[in-house]
Parts: structure tokens; C-alpha cells; sequence
């Protein structure tokens, strides 16, 4: 019932659908709550003119989807949307030339198909890139990488003795961390 009353218009998991039925028999939420929620997610949609007649974005053929320059803009905006939150001591950008080996490291290092499917479930010719690969694509240096933790959510620390000595042998690390699928 909160989410709807926050005004959030899409559930991009399961949860409303999951739990609206109960929270209608429950009078947390009314159907004029479902109807206004519904009315300003199609509002959007008849925007983006999703209906009929068919809007500039039905005529985008799947063959550009996948293009060299599609790949390339989506690349561009993946690395334009990254936040560094601190560079003091100028360590970046990296030098891949100069590295030797690169651990990857986290819950999320080989996290790809499954976030992948939370979006969409689509892919560039059926490959579902993760950190690992990219980090692994941008130099001629070794990549190794360790979980620490099996998942966000969780509390086995069994892997991280391993993931902190790939840590101490490599030239640099970068760790992902993040959040997933895993507690919806």
C-alpha cells in the first residue's frame, strides 16, 4: 500500500502485483489508488506514443538496436552515467597499459543475465556482459576475480580471506558492489 501511496506509477519487480490483491481485501488501498497510478503510467506511455498510430520509436528496426553505433552510445552512456565520488590522490583514469592484473571483486562482479532480465532480458547477440568481462576487454592484462560474498544479502564472509589476497597480488582493484534482484 505505500508504494502506491508515494505515487509510484511502475513496479519494476513483482511486489505490487505480488501483494495488491491483499492490500485491496485489506482496505490499504482502494481501486481509485490502482486507477490513478495506471492513469499517470499510460499518460506517459500515450506520450511516448506507444498506441496507435504507431510513434517514432515502433519504427526503430531491431537490426539498429544491436548496431556498431548503438553498442557504442550505450557504452558511452554507461560510462557517462558512472559517479566517482572521490580521486584525491589522482589514480584515475588508469593507465591499462601499465597494469599487469586487475581484481575484480564483489557480490556483483559476474552479476549479468539476472540483472539483464530485471530490464528487459534482451541482449546484443544473445551476450550478457558483466564487470568482468568489460574490465577483462579494456587491457592485455590478467583479470581475476572472487565474490567475497556469495550474494548482497548475504552473510556468509567465507569468501572474503580469498577476495582480499586477490586484492594483495593484483596491481589494482575495483570492487562492485551494489544491489540486486536477491531480497525482492
Amino acid at each position: 500500500a505505500g508504494v502506491l501511496k508515494a505515487g509510484t506509477d511502475v513496479d519494476c519487480t513483482s511486489f505490487v502485483g505480488a501483494h495488491a490483491q491483499s492490500a485491496l481485501d485489506k482496505g490499504l488501498i482502494t481501486t481509485a489508488d490502482l486507477d490513478a497510478r495506471l492513469a499517470m503510467l499510460f499518460r506517459v506511455r500515450m506520450r511516448l506514443q506507444h498506441f496507435d498510430p504507431p510513434g517514432p520509436l515502433q519504427q526503430i528496426p531491431p537490426s539498429d538496436v544491436c548496431s556498431p553505433y548503438a553498442k557504442a552510445l550505450a557504452r558511452d552512456g554507461v560510462a557517462q552515467g558512472a559517479t566517482l565520488l572521490k580521486n584525491t590522490a589522482k589514480r584515475l583514469p588508469l593507465d591499462a597499459k601499465a597494469l599487469k592484473s586487475v581484481a575484480v571483486l564483489g557480490p556483483n562482479a559476474n552479476l549479468s543475465k539476472a540483472i539483464a532480465g530485471y530490464y528487459g532480458g534482451n541482449s546484443c547477440d544473445n551476450a550478457f556482459l558483466n564487470m568482468v568481462d568489460a574490465i577483462a576487454q579494456a587491457g592485455a592484462f590478467t583479470t581475476t576475480t572472487a565474490l567475497g560474498v556469495p550474494t548482497v544479502t548475504s552473510d556468509d564472509t567465507s569468501g572474503v580471506a580469498a577476495a582480499a589476497a586477490l586484492a594483495k597480488a593484483a596491481d589494482v582493484t575495483v570492487l562492485v558492489l551494489g544491489t540486486d534482484l536477491s531480497g525482492a
